[in-house]
């Protein structure tokens, strides 16, 4: 069942939310999965499951050992697919990481529409 999570960097205070597809037990070890309907799977599909399993972590307490994704068929004929990563210490510091260059990128994007402001005020004096 779909689950809103929520991650807040300690150090940052940098945060996400994102609504998890599926948490479940396999073989004894917690497991997030999304599902997706789409014609193949990308890097954009693993990154976003990482990040839910990373906030899942934080909000739950619990750790989790594998991520999955669940690539349901689009087109008549097509297959379900199924692909899984071990969430490992590597996953969390990349989740760390993307989301600490979300907020900078927000930040960036900011300044720049405050410096163009400045710039075309400037201009019509």
């Amino acid at each position: 069942s779909e689950e809103v999570i929520y991650f807040r960097d300690p150090k940052t205070k940098n945060e996400y939310t994102g609504t998890l597809d599926v948490v479940f037990k396999l073989n004894g070890v917690i497991c997030v999965g999304d599902f997706k309907t789409s014609k193949v799977f990308t890097e954009e599909m693993v990154a976003q499951v990482a990040l839910y399993a990373n906030a899942y972590e934080q909000c739950q307490g619990e750790k989790v050992t594998f991520i999955y994704i669940f690539r349901l068929p689009k087109i008549e004929g097509d297959k379900l697919e199924i692909i899984n990563f071990r969430f490992t210490d590597k996953w969390r510091r990349f989740c760390r990481s993307m989301n600490e260059l979300d907020h900078f990128q927000r930040e960036i994007a900011q300044e720049l529409k405050t410096q163009i402001k400045e710039i075309r005020k400037n201009a019509k004096s």
